[in-house]
């Protein structure tokens, strides 16, 4: 019985020494796949941003250097980057 419990006392502590490992291992990746989709949000919050800015110019330039009329709305003037409007004679 002694032998026994010295072999399965043995095993037991070979199991947890893999287990621990395991887990090291597991804890390193959650920390990489943290990083990676830390560095990808700001990858597309950097696209939106991008995309917001051409959008902003397209539409300025449509109406700044175009015939003033967008979608059906009529524009007396346009300002680049402009953060309020307001509606001239109204």
């Amino acid at each position: 019985m002694n032998a026994e419990f010295k072999r399965s006392h043995a095993i037991a502590i070979q199991e947890m020494q893999e287990m621990r490992k395991f887990q090291a291992k597991s804890s390193r990746e959650m920390v990489e796949l943290r990083n990676s989709l830390s560095q990808t949000e700001k990858m597309i919050g950097g696209m939106g941003n991008s995309n917001g800015a051409m959008a902003q110019e397209f539409f300025f330039n449509a109406i700044f250097f175009g015939k003033r009329k967008l979608f059906g709305q009529e524009f007396d003037d346009a300002m680049p980057e402009v953060r309020k409007y307001f509606k001239k004679g109204g």
